[in-house]
């Protein structure tokens, strides 16, 4: 089996991170409630999903601690060891 080639860019969105197959961080805005993920599961959880910044506030998200729909910031968080 052949590897693929290392991502070499900038990560800017979730897209990125899922291509560097790198593990993200969503954090609630309103409670500060973490959620680990994989980056291409949430990037393939929506339609408009592969277009969220990293690092930058972003609305959309239902938090499952305070139950409502909240902003979240999603940070990558590197390379996952699978």
């Amino acid at each position: 089996m052949k590897r693929r080639a290392p991502f070499k860019g900038k990560l800017a969105t979730v897209d990125d991170a899922a291509m560097a197959d790198h593990n993200v961080v969503v954090t609630c805005q309103s409670c500060g409630h973490e959620r680990h993920m994989y980056a291409w599961k949430l990037a393939q959880s929506k339609e408009r999903a592969p277009d969220i910044p990293l690092g930058v506030p972003f609305p959309g998200f239902y938090c499952r601690h305070c139950r409502r729909p909240v902003g979240a910031i999603v940070v990558s968080t590197g390379p996952f060891a699978g």
